[in-house]
């Protein structure tokens, strides 16, 4: 509330001078039962919208800058998902959390959630980085604990086991067995 346009232009000015490689942004709006939402000089919504989207934009502009400087550097990524097939594209952060979609077609599915890929960044877009060229997978702790739990299903109730009956919920609990 009260937020002027000189204001507006000082946090524009910060996210200049700052160069964030993300930034997790929305638009202010009143919530009842907050000191907020009862303070005098409330922004009308089309105001709001407009700088938000300003926002955005100047946001968007230094992510991707900083996203193609990346083009053809090497990097570390944690696989964080399973491929998406139909954009033949596996999913990881890179050490500084940017995301970045990797071309599974030449992993033969030898890289688990958890797992590294050392990767060469192809492209690069706002949001996200793009390698087409995975160098090597190394294989961690992480992702062997992601295999064992699609081998067992994490003992969630209601899921069949190799005799077809339903395994306790354990949650990393000691489990009683009835003699």
């Amino acid at each position: 509330p009260g937020e002027t346009e000189e204001d507006f232009q000082g946090t524009l000015d910060i996210v200049r001078q700052a160069t964030f490689t993300q930034a997790f942004t929305y638009q202010y709006s009143q919530r009842p039962g907050t000191p907020a939402a009862t303070m005098p000089n409330q922004i009308p919504k089309d105001v709001v919208q407009e700088r938000f989207e300003r926002l955005v934009a100047v946001q968007d502009d230094i992510a991707w800058k900083l996203n193609k400087e990346l083009i053809g550097s090497s990097v570390e990524v944690m696989v964080t998902g399973e491929p998406d097939v139909e954009h033949r594209r596996l999913p990881g952060r890179a050490r500084d959390n940017r995301l970045v979609h990797i071309d599974s077609t030449r992993l033969n599915n030898e890289a688990r959630p958890g797992d590294m890929i050392t990767t060469t960044i192809t492209d690069a877009k706002p949001y996200f980085l793009i390698a087409d060229s995975p160098s090597w997978v190394r294989a961690t702790p992480a992702g062997e604990a992601w295999d064992r739990a699609q081998a067992d299903s994490c003992g969630a109730t209601g899921v069949a086991g190799s005799a077809g009956t339903s395994k306790p919920t354990v949650l990393g609990m000691p489990t009683f067995r009835r003699p």
